[in-house]
């Protein structure tokens, strides 16, 4: 139970803070003018900069990429990994060939981006487009690996490139070639862009290819759209807005111009494949024409019987089928061979659309998308990729899969071959009754007639797949929305302004809660109610001058203060009867404890009240030297004389006019005060003096400092324990606190003592700085005794 006790006030002792929150808003409200005025200074700082700011803009557009497809099982592959949206996945691919090394050099290039040009202005430059200079640069010095930056002055006739500190680099006349930094250099004029006679100041920038593209990349922001997954939305930022949007423009040019050689690799390979065997076929059906004429020439024969032409007309059908089938025998071989090399495996394989095998088709369909797909990762430089995995494993599992159905489409060239064997063989047996020369005559025309057939079909399908390389040829993507000016993003007025007013204002608000959020000082009587449940009996405003201001008849504030306290001692009981006894201490010393003392004891002596004030701070008395009163004499003696003396030889009135006010200095300076007021004599002289004196007014020593005003408390009534404004240090009131709660002074109370301000209770004014000490006595609870 004793120890929940002890936690309740330790946890009530946490609570209490001496910081007073509507004290802080009082004081920034009275500075609040400071405020308004660093805020108008920070608007109008700000409006200045502003100015002379050269804005970027910022320009946008939407891009249809194209219709982004996978199959069943790629998508069940990333579903499995937690990569749900393979599209966007597939999307952010392109995003990345956008955003390409390669792709933004070529628009660097085409626009020439590398030359940045500024009018030159006594405080800013206002940039200029390339096409609008009266001049245009080039040479061999446009190929410099390194950035540079000159001054251009131009007039009608001569340039002048200048450095940093306006010195003349290069001179010269238009239309003429000079050696510049070991490169050639020329500048021309541009028809329409004249000086009129005028002489310009341009600035020149010139940044390496590297550094031009690193430039566009960083500016360059390209994210899918929230409309759909086959778009993409583009933003880029820059002080000319028609640069920016032309190179937005020709961006997706090129975009599309490297896309299309992808894609219509496979129509090239296909394209070569049947040029090849038209080649091969041409020259077999070339060599059967000239079998047959000289076969007629030779025989003399005009026409074949009938019976050879219908026979003829049967097997020239046949014929045809056997050449398709091998054809796309052939083709298979092709893909076969295709997929089992492991040279090509990561090249595309030729078209196989004239195998009518719809799962053949789109299984190379799938295999040359995924090697595109791959090319594209390694292209990018992402060769981490995690997708790179997904799209080999991908392609190992096609090339089996497509070898299978390769021997399973030959089965069923097999059985279709071994049909026409049949039906060649019937037909062919007609031929045994036509006399030798006309077999021989059929056999020639029949073996012309396949190599035609072959060859009007080869032509056919060359001329199916050009139509298709024609038609790929179109744009893989297309702008959607044009680039467009959406504004100014940096600087946002708005912002800038925002953002110095608010600087502006925050800034003596910072300073001004910083110095009372920091101050160590007693400020307000709430911060010590805050802290402290100690009653408070007197406040009393700082005095300057003599040690003693309270006089009889006096009518001043201080004296009033001091009746004031009085006063509230006798509703505390200190009646001059049964408690008599007054002791006053502080933590520290120069908190007032003296000029306390011998305040109240006038203002009780003017009662007609017999008063003494016993200077019992030993150590470093200040009350006989500060009323200029003789102490030759005094505590010390009577204390170590034991009863040798009568008290009155030990007793002075330090003032005249108060004939009711006594003292009872401290004597000569004791090398053991600690043990003194352990004497025997104590009681004796306590008992005297409660006897003789209506009040008695102890000042003590600081209570922080050392320990004797505990032992003078037995002897005491009432304890008057004194905080100075703006000088007792906040953290020392919880040891008041502390005293009071454990009950070691008897009847604590409080005096606030040397207020600064009448708005003392209003929670006005902040201070600081502080310096304390109390003679050798050595250090308590952190603070240095020789201070």
């Amino acid at each position: 139970m004793a120890e929940e006790i002890l936690l309740e006030q330790d946890e009530e002792k946490s609570r209490k803070s001496s910081f007073d929150t509507q004290r802080l808003i009082r004081i920034l409200l009275r500075n609040s003018y400071w405020m308004i005025l660093f805020a108008a200074i920070g608007f109008l700082a700000a409006k200045t900069w502003l100015r002379y700011q050269v804005p970027d803009y910022k320009i946008s557009s939407t891009v249809l990429i194209g219709k982004v497809e996978m199959s069943s099982a790629a998508s069940q592959i990333y579903q499995l990994a937690g990569m749900t949206d393979r599209a966007t996945l597939q999307l952010n691919n392109e995003i990345l060939i956008l955003k390409s090394f390669d792709l933004i050099g070529k628009v660097v290039d085409s626009l020439n981006l590398q030359q940045k040009y500024y009018r030159a202005g006594r405080i800013r430059r206002i940039p200029k487009e390339t096409s609008d200079m009266p001049v245009r640069i080039t040479g061999s010095f446009l190929n410099n690996p390194n950035s540079r930056s000159y001054f251009l002055v131009l007039t009608d006739k001569k340039f002048a490139l200048q450095n940093g500190d306006r010195k003349d680099l290069l001179k010269g006349n238009y239309g003429k070639q000079y050696a510049f930094e070991d490169r050639l250099i020329r500048l021309d004029t541009v028809a329409g862009n004249e000086l009129n006679g005028s002489e310009k100041d341009y600035i020149f920038e010139y940044y390496s290819r590297s550094h031009a593209i690193a430039s566009y990349t960083s500016r360059l922001n390209i994210v899918p759209s929230k409309s759909t997954q086959s778009m993409v939305d583009i933003a880029i930022t820059g002080e000319l807005p028609e640069r920016e949007k032309a190179f937005i423009n020709v961006l997706i040019y090129f975009y599309n111009q490297v896309t299309a050689e992808y894609k219509n690799e496979a129509i090239r390979n296909a394209l070569k494949f049947l040029s090849d065997r038209i080649d091969t076929v041409n020259n077999e059906l070339e060599s059967f024409e000239q079998k047959v004429i000289s076969f007629k020439v030779d025989n003399k024969l005009v026409d074949p019987q009938t019976e050879a032409s219908f026979a003829l007309q049967q097997l020239k059908s046949l014929d045809q089928q056997q050449a398709a089938l091998g054809y796309n025998e052939s083709l298979l071989a092709a893909i076969e061979k295709h997929i089992n090399d492991y040279n090509t495996r990561n090249d595309i394989i030729a078209n196989a659309l004239s195998i009518t095998d719809p799962v053949l088709q789109a299984m190379v369909t799938q295999y040359n998308t995924l090697v595109i797909q791959k090319r594209k990762v390694l292209e990018t430089g992402a060769v981490q990729d995690p997708n790179r995995p997904l799209i080999e494993a991908q392609m190992d599992e096609l090339r089996t899969a497509i070898l299978k159905n390769i021997q399973n489409i030959r089965v069923q060239f097999n059985a279709g071959k071994k049909f026409n064997a049949e039906q060649e063989a019937r037909f062919m047996s007609r031929f045994g009754s036509l006399p030798a020369k006309e077999q021989q005559y059929a056999r020639i025309l029949r073996q012309m007639g396949i190599k035609q057939a072959l060859y009007q079909f080869l032509l056919q399908k060359k001329e199916e797949v050009g139509v298709q390389l024609a038609t790929g040829n179109a744009d893989i993507s297309r702008i959607v929305d044009l680039p467009r000016n959406t504004g100014i993003v940096s600087p946002v007025a708005k912002n800038v302004l925002a953002g110095a007013t608010a600087a502006g204002f925050l800034l003596p608000l910072t300073i001004i809660a910083l110095l009372v959020l920091l101050n160590k000082k007693v400020e307000t009587r709430k911060e010590i109610e805050n802290v402290l449940s100690v009653p408070i009996v007197g406040e009393i405003i700082e005095s300057e001058g003599e040690n003693l201001v309270v006089h009889a008849y006096s009518r001043d504030l201080v004296t009033e203060q001091y009746r004031a306290m009085r006063a509230n001692l006798q509703f505390l009981g200190f009646n001059g009867a049964d408690k008599k006894v007054v002791l006053i201490t502080s933590f520290m010393r120069n908190e007032g404890k003296s000029f306390t003392s011998i305040n109240l004891a006038s203002t009780l002596a003017q009662t007609g009240k017999k008063t003494i004030v016993l200077e019992f701070d030993l150590r470093k008395p200040k009350i006989s030297s500060g009323l200029k009163v003789s102490n030759k004499k005094g505590i010390t003696q009577y204390l170590a004389s034991g009863e040798n003396e009568p008290l009155e030889n030990y007793i002075s009135r330090p003032n005249e006019a108060l004939p009711n006010l006594y003292l009872m200095g401290s004597g000569i300076q004791a090398p053991n005060p600690a043990e003194l007021i352990h004497y025997p004599t104590m009681q004796k002289l306590f008992a005297e003096l409660r006897e003789k004196f209506d009040y008695i007014v102890i000042d003590s020593a600081p209570v922080g400092l050392v320990s004797d005003t505990f032992t003078l408390s037995k002897h005491a009534d009432i304890t008057l324990y004194i905080i100075r404004h703006k000088y007792t240090l906040k953290e020392t009131m919880h040891f008041a606190d502390d005293l009071y709660n454990d009950r070691k002074l008897p009847g604590m109370a409080l005096v606030i003592n040397g207020i600064r301000n009448k708005r003392f209770n209003a929670g006005y004014g902040y201070g600081y700085g502080y310096g304390y000490g109390y003679g050798v006595y050595g250090k308590y609870q952190g603070y240095d005794a020789e201070g």
